[in-house]
């Protein structure tokens, strides 16, 4: 964690966010209880990440639009996965004591020149995010989310428990990747590395005897790992993983590529 976090409350609960590493949040309480976990040290592994401007893993360590293939640098497991933001240092835009808006550039790697927003504000009983991916040159495919790690079990309650109302699962390969084969979710069974389509963008954390998370939000796919034992992660995204190449409208100058999430609880 940075020495240079900022620090975020209101309604007994507070965020940290750590604008020299994406932008992330590296703490998430509320009252006593930390929701945030963490798998390792890695800048993949821990806390509660944008993922901008792609979310997942690239299929071919690549992007392609218009015709060309721009590769991109591997940088976790075999792959370039998670965007170009997560090593990143942003600027503080804005603050006040419940609100940070960030902003910095894509970065080198990025073949076209765009920055990002990230936004996050803390009010009674909800944390709101919001990304923007802009540019003032040639437009680009972009798509985004958010990666919380979260702890199975909190300092007190019954381990976590998901559910959403999703309308499909995606088939994966070898890879872990989409083939494109839609399934019905009442035949999937876990443990999970899958995208989910969530229509209405919503879906439902609990810690029984602990605390309730309410997801709502306008990304429309919910990636669900809960392979290990310590940390889940529910990733709201506006596309599954394999790359941004199929945005419906590529960012142009005056029209970016936005999102937004929120995250509401109660205690038990």
């Amino acid at each position: 964690m940075s020495a240079a976090t900022l620090e975020l409350a209101a309604g007994g609960a507070s965020v940290r966010v750590d604008p020299s590493a994406g932008g992330r949040l590296v703490s998430w309480r509320v009252g006593d209880l930390e929701l945030l976990g963490t798998r390792g040290p890695l800048p993949e592994e821990h806390g509660c990440y944008p993922m901008v401007p792609w979310p997942g893993r690239l299929r071919g360590n690549a992007v392609r639009f218009a015709g060309a293939e721009h590769p991109m640098p591997v940088t976790y497991l075999g792959y370039a996965m998670h965007g170009t933001l997560l090593g990143r240092a942003l600027r503080v835009a804005e603050r006040t004591p419940h609100r940070v808006e960030l902003r910095g550039e894509l970065g080198p790697a990025w073949p076209w020149p765009g920055r990002a927003t990230v936004t996050w504000e803390l009010g009674e009983g909800r944390l709101r995010s919001r990304l923007e991916v802009a540019t003032d040159g040639d437009p680009f495919p972009a798509e985004l989310g958010w990666h919380p790690w979260f702890r199975r079990r909190l300092d007190r309650g019954e381990p976590l428990r998901w559910r959403m109302d999703a309308s499909a699962v995606l088939e994966r390969d070898a890879a872990g990747l989409p083939t494109g084969r839609r399934l019905d979710p009442a035949d999937v069974r876990g443990p999970f590395d899958d995208a989910f389509e969530v229509p209405d963008g919503r879906a439902r954390i609990d810690w029984p005897g602990a605390l309730s998370l309410e997801i709502a939000g306008d990304a429309g796919w919910m990636v669900v790992f809960d392979e290990l034992e310590d940390v889940v992660c529910l990733e709201p995204q506006t596309a599954p993983p394999g790359g941004p190449d199929d945005a419906a409208e590529p960012v142009r100058p005056g029209a970016p590529r936005a999102a937004q999430v929120t995250w509401s609880w109660e205690t038990a």
